[in-house]
């Protein structure tokens, strides 16, 4: 037990040394990544296209929290697998609920945060999420570890909440899963506005898959580079939708709520 003791905190040490936990957007490293723990096989690398880096997720529900930030407008950072430093505050804060804090080869375990958001303001705010689905919840242990977490970030003024499942319905996660591959695509600026334009004169009765497909042949882009230049702008609000209808291609885009805010004048204006 004192050897793997020992191991346990040079472990710490060591990712202290790397800085893990530290720095923001590309700079950012978590405390922990996919090899650092056995997730079932459902752990996830994503690359953010807010942060220009890959992140790692311990979860098929982390990824699609992951996803929904990264598609939110709001948040202009991501940061998972966030360190709760020190243990020492934490361990105080588990002999204030008089219960047993996480141990880890015999030492105080450092506890992680899912995520810490930075929403976009005047100054940024961070708010922190923990992600757990609704059949973990029925372990007293994991309760006791949300209350830590929770109480940890109250004293530093972070809004603190617990996303589940129920959080995240099915239409949108569908939806995030299909948009997320063109959220990194790069076009160049003139096709986007001309592929826009074409958008924007789409009739309301026209299907997704129309719109999509004739909107590419106007700037001659074949039908997959078509569907992932609207998936990117969609990604990054340059076009809208309602996130929570299916975004099924055979449906009216009347259905779809989609938007392309100044289409035509854009268009108007390079012409």
């Amino acid at each position: 037990m004192a050897k793997c003791r020992v191991d346990y905190e040079a472990a710490i040490a060591r990712k202290i040394r790397e800085k893990r936990g530290l720095g923001e957007l590309s700079s950012y490293k978590p405390w922990l990544t996919i090899r650092d723990v056995s997730s079932l096989g459902r752990s996830h690398i994503v690359l953010g296209a807010t942060t220009g880096r890959a992140h790692h997720l311990l979860s098929d529900l982390e990824e699609l929290v992951c996803l929904y930030a990264d598609y939110s407008s709001l948040v202009v950072d991501i940061r998972e697998q966030f360190p709760l430093f020190s243990r020492a505050e934490t361990a105080a804060i588990a002999e204030e609920m008089e219960i047993k804090h996480l141990v880890h080869s015999g030492s105080n375990d450092v506890l992680t945060e899912d995520f810490v958001f930075t929403l976009a303001g005047t100054p940024p705010k961070w708010v922190a999420r923990q992600v757990k689905y609704l059949s973990d919840l029925q372990d007293p242990k994991v309760l006791q570890k949300l209350e830590i977490q929770k109480r940890y970030f109250e004293r530093r003024g972070i809004d603190w909440k617990l996303i589940t499942e129920r959080d995240l319905s099915p239409p949108l996660s569908r939806n995030l899963k299909w948009l997320r591959r063109g959220a990194i695509e790069t076009f160049d600026d003139v096709v986007i506005d001309h592929f826009k334009w074409a958008i924007g004169r789409a009739k309301p009765t026209d299907t997704l898959d129309r719109v999509i497909r004739r909107s590419g042949e106007s700037v001659d882009l074949p039908s997959n580079r078509a569907s992932l230049l609207f998936k990117h702008l969609v990604w990054r609000h340059t076009i809208e939708v309602d996130i929570h209808v299916p975004l099924e291609l055979s449906a009216p885009i009347s259905t779809l709520y989609l938007r392309v805010p100044c289409g035509e004048e854009d268009h108007a204006k390079s012409a």
